[in-house]
């Protein structure tokens, strides 16, 4: 139950990415994001979610399955957890009309990889029910998926990686 909770927050709240986690290097000014972009996430994917256990302060990796598909702008994502049934759950992102956001939340940088494309989100949220500045990172290519959610508070300097996902195609 713990871990349904956590994931529907960070799916609430954002799960961010990149090759690595996204490059710095990307443009300050965004490009649109395209429905085109978004079909590099279609498939089913294995790998891992890593995230901070506020209550332990401990990271925790949990393996994970992924399956994505797509339907215009929105990507319908199904989250399987093989050693935690209960946690498993849905959901939907959606790019908007202009491709400057993504999930409701504005694209701040992005960039067509070749075999790819990366996106950053940035913007004031809450994390742990206090204020924080977010950003989520996506890096989406034919042979990887890392979605990194990260946070700062505002006396903080530093960002903090909240949770990530790293997977690839499944066998």
């Amino acid at each position: 139950m713990k871990l349904r909770l956590l994931f529907a927050i960070s799916l609430l709240s954002g799960i961010g990415a990149c090759v690595a986690a996204p490059s710095d290097n990307l443009p300050e000014q965004p490009s649109p994001i395209q429905e085109t972009d978004l079909a590099y996430a279609v498939g089913d994917w294995s790998g891992t979610l890593s995230y901070l256990d506020y209550s332990s302060g401990k990271e925790v990796v949990l393996p994970l399955e992924l399956g994505i598909s797509q339907a215009g702008p929105c990507l319908q994502i199904s989250f399987v957890y093989p050693n935690e049934p209960n946690a498993n759950s849905t959901g939907e992102r959606c790019l908007s009309a202009d491709g400057l956001e993504f999930d409701g939340k504005p694209v701040s940088r992005s960039a067509n990889i070749g075999i790819g494309t990366e996106f950053i989100l940035e913007y004031e949220g809450e994390d742990n029910g206090q204020p924080a500045y977010k950003r989520e990172s996506y890096s989406l290519s034919e042979t990887s998926v890392i979605i990194e959610t990260a946070f700062r508070r505002p006396e903080e300097t530093n960002m903090t990686v909240r949770n990530k996902i790293d997977v690839k195609p499944a066998d």
